[in-house]
């Protein structure tokens, strides 16, 4: 077991706002959900297989809290992390819920978001962007402090996306809050490495692609510390993970079975185009992308 605390700060400023270029949330036309794929369209069914890493220590609940002796030797809340088999884990609903967060906010298209990752308003339909749970292997929790937990500001500018940001101020001891029998975190580790799988459902290479891209993929090294936000607790930096190697393959009715194809390149440079090297334009709101990922 470990113990890990995470610093003297507290947040204060926690939010920061991405754009969007339009309120329009649904789309007045969605793609078929009646077939896995539609070849006369250039749609097909995706298998992808999911290497992900942990950037910063992360935490998905499992909507349980226990009394463990975690942090600084003393028995303090503990809110448990997610666990797929005893092992530790994403939860495949949380990952979706992240990753369309990401997508509308660098993409900027509410309809094209709820297109493919659904919707349940009038004419309500299921996604086509589907998520196992990602798996830790082996890997041994952390326990991290983060004092009290803290009431979220309703406040969001208009047309706005609202992310976490983690900004603090360092006049509030956590260890004496600790101390007092305020609440840990049960986390993955950070560099910790997962497993999962990302099916997509009568899509095309370009919402693949897309899709792939805003899960920050490993570009080598140059953006080690980079990730998407997902989880607990991410103004105080909690919650930061990267997609570090995947394997797709295809299936549609002009192929034979499926097929391995390689996209590494399109969405390593779908992501540096849409995400490292432009902000967004034509929207209520220009804000850095890039921000959300790297900080």
């Amino acid at each position: 077991m470990t113990n890990r605390p995470l610093s003297n700060r507290f947040p204060s400023s926690n939010y920061d706002f991405v754009g969007k270029y339009s309120d329009v949330i649904l789309p007045s036309e969605h793609t078929s959900r009646g077939t896995f794929f539609n070849a006369g369209k250039g749609r097909s069914l995706f298998k992808v297989e999911l290497s992900l890493q942990v950037v910063k220590n992360t935490c998905t609940c499992s909507g349980e809290v226990g009394f463990i002796r975690s942090c600084y030797n003393q028995e303090n809340l503990t809110v448990l992390s997610y666990k797929s088999g005893n092992k530790l884990a994403l939860s495949g609903s949380s990952l979706k819920g992240a990753i369309r967060a990401h997508f509308l906010a660098v993409y900027g298209y509410p309809m094209l978001t709820a297109d493919l990752f659904g919707f349940s308003h009038g004419e309500s339909a299921e996604s086509r962007v589907l998520f196992s749970d990602a798996i830790a292997g082996d890997a041994r929790p952390e326990y991290v402090s983060i004092g009290r937990e803290w009431k979220p500001h309703k406040y969001c500018k208009s047309g706005g996306i609202k992310f976490y940001i983690p900004e603090y101020r360092k006049d509030i001891n956590i260890e004496d809050l600790l101390r007092r029998g305020y609440t840990c975190l049960e986390t993955i580790p950070a560099g910790t490495k997962l497993e999962g799988r990302l099916i997509m459902t009568n899509s095309t290479i370009e919402e693949l692609t897309k899709v792939l891209a805003v899960m920050s993929p490993d570009q080598g090294g140059k953006y080690e510390n980079c990730g998407f936000r997902i989880g607990r607790a991410k103004p105080f930096g909690i919650g930061r993970v990267k997609l570090l190697n995947f394997k797709v393959e295809e299936k549609s009715s002009l192929t034979s079975g499926w097929r391995e194809i390689d996209v590494k390149d399109r969405v390593a440079r779908e992501f540096s185009e849409r995400v490292v090297n432009t902000r967004t334009k034509g929207c209520k709101i220009s804000s850095n992308k890039f921000r959300i990922y790297c900080e």
